[in-house]
């Protein structure tokens, strides 16, 4: 955030910080346009700020440019570094992620595979052989033969050849119905048996109330 600070006229000593950068940038100019034509000028001046924007500051540890837009600049001396490649990847990598996993097939897989001809947009065959990391050359039933990316392929599960509907009857075996014994089963007086007592709950005793004793209808 900017915020303009008033100072007392005629007194530079007061926005030291603003002084110190205006003789900073007469000097680089001085120094980066000696023995040159005076057109050079504003080259000179972008050069030196685009250096002075992205030399990281001793206070808070990060370049003017870094603060403003959130990333560093790319200049010359980043491109000089070995591994500027596989950082840019890998942050790529990070930021934006393959959705999903890699489908996988196999030679003779079931499979639906994308039709762009008219009619249904999937249609059934298998898989011939594998033509590359994710592609696939699969066969229709009726003998077509179709090169298809491991996009354009589902999964498919092959319905079972007896359907439900041929299926008989489970067979029951026959049962020999039991007779019912009539007969009044037979107790056993067992010696060791204990007679259990059941107990009542007491009876609650009513009687009125004392203050209704003097009470003649």
């Amino acid at each position: 955030m900017i915020r303009q600070a008033l100072v007392a006229p005629y007194h530079p000593s007061s926005n030291g910080q603003a002084e110190r950068m205006v003789q900073n940038v007469k000097n680089a100019i001085r120094k980066m346009t000696e023995g040159t034509a005076e057109g050079n000028l504003q080259l000179a001046l972008s050069r030196y700020l685009l250096a002075q924007h992205i030399t990281p500051h001793c206070t808070t540890g990060r370049s003017p440019a870094e603060i403003l837009m959130g990333r560093k600049l790319n200049t010359v001396y980043d491109r000089m570094q070995p591994d500027f490649r596989k950082e840019m990847m890998a942050k790529q990598k990070d930021e934006y992620p393959i959705p999903g996993k890699d489908r996988v097939f196999q030679d003779g897989d079931a499979v639906f595979a994308r039709s762009f001809t008219p009619g249904s947009k999937w249609l059934p065959a298998q898989v011939v052989s594998t033509t590359g990391p994710v592609s696939y050359r699969v066969q229709t039933p009726d003998g077509q033969t179709l090169r298809r990316h491991s996009d354009q392929i589902r999964a498919r599960v092959e319905e079972p050849t007896e359907s439900l509907g041929t299926l008989g009857d489970p067979e029951i075996p026959p049962t020999t119905p039991e007779v019912a014994n009539c007969s009044e089963p037979q107790q056993q007086d067992n010696g060791d048996s204990q007679i259990v007592e059941i107990k009542k709950p007491p009876e609650r005793s009513r009687r009125a109330p004392k203050y209704l004793e003097d009470f003649v209808p």
